[in-house]
């Protein structure tokens, strides 16, 4: 679904339902296969970073996780596609859309994988970023209704 001036109207829509699920999983593999890293030191051997991010283009918005802890990060092997839908990436549709995901990336967030913390990171393109942090846009005009679809831990954002 997505909103259009106020007006809800449907749009095709695709999404993982479990994103912990999802991604012990894609960490068991890696880790059976070595190819899991800490780079020297600069993530904690305590830790697991993960990279959630959206970026509209070729008329769908596309949400995907990427494991920091491997070699090349931003490799399509290392994307791990988690929702897509037909619409821009406006904070309406984002709400309609990736809400559903905010107690999931909560639960993530609090989650271990093999007693290493996860440690999540929101990325993104500016409209992007600025949509989900309630910004001003590449126009410089206030995003007014905008609501932190994916709370990072982050107390001080409020919608």
């Amino acid at each position: 679904m997505s909103r259009k001036g106020g007006e809800v109207s449907m749009a095709a829509t695709v999404f993982f339902p479990d994103l912990e699920a999802l991604v012990m999983h894609f960490l068991d593999i890696l880790h059976e296969s070595k190819r899991l890293t800490w780079h020297d030191g600069l993530i904690p051997e305590s830790q697991i970073w993960l990279k959630l991010g959206g970026d509209h283009g070729g008329g769908n918005f596309k949400l995907s996780i990427q494991i920091a802890n491997t070699e090349n990060p931003n490799a399509t092997n290392n994307t791990i596609p988690v929702a897509i839908f037909c619409e821009k990436d406006t904070p309406a549709n984002l709400l309609t859309a990736l809400g559903q995901y905010r107690s999931q990336v909560e639960k993530l967030q609090q989650s271990c994988w093999r007693l290493k913390n996860i440690i999540l990171f929101l990325f993104g393109d500016y409209e992007f970023q600025t949509t989900n942090y309630g910004l001003s846009g590449s126009g410089g005009v206030s995003v007014k209704h905008t609501t932190v679809v994916l709370s990072l831990g982050t107390t001080s954002i409020k919608p």
